[in-house]
């Protein structure tokens, strides 16, 4: 499901993006003349059926013609400075929090094995785990 939103999200990127709305974050003035800056390719962490997959993500550059602060509007799916998908973020810190006995290295096991990492390009899979400090 996830991996979808992220593909039609991409796809949007590239062939119409909605324009933002409100004000620029940078001079925080309300005016709708944003002009596409860039496109760029963003690396995100995906945790699914207890394996770490690598998906890309466009998201596009806006520049502010008043003030030329270039920025970037984030998915719902994404957390600035997160390498992981926000759902699964979520879905982790949720499970540490409501179970009082658990600790952090047990929430980011899949029922009780580790979870290891995917390589996409080749569909082998990396004898890296996932770390309990990395999400």
């Amino acid at each position: 499901k996830i991996q979808k939103e992220i593909q039609d999200y991409s796809d949007s990127v590239k062939n119409n993006p909605p324009k933002p709305t409100g004000p620029c974050p940078g001079c925080f003035k309300d005016h709708a003349d944003f002009t596409k800056h860039d496109i760029r390719k963003r690396i995100l962490l995906l945790v699914q059926a207890g394996y770490v997959l690598r998906v890309i993500c466009l998201l596009i550059r806006w520049e502010c013609s008043l003030c030329e602060l270039t920025f970037t509007i984030y998915p719902d799916f994404i957390l600035p400075f997160k390498r992981f998908v926000k759902e699964n973020i979520i879905s982790f810190g949720k499970k540490y929090l409501e179970e009082e006995k658990i600790s952090y290295r047990e929430v980011v096991k899949n029922e009780g094995d580790l979870i290891g990492y995917a390589d996409n390009s080749d569909g082998t899979i990396d004898e890296r785990c996932l770390s309990h400090s990395t999400v």
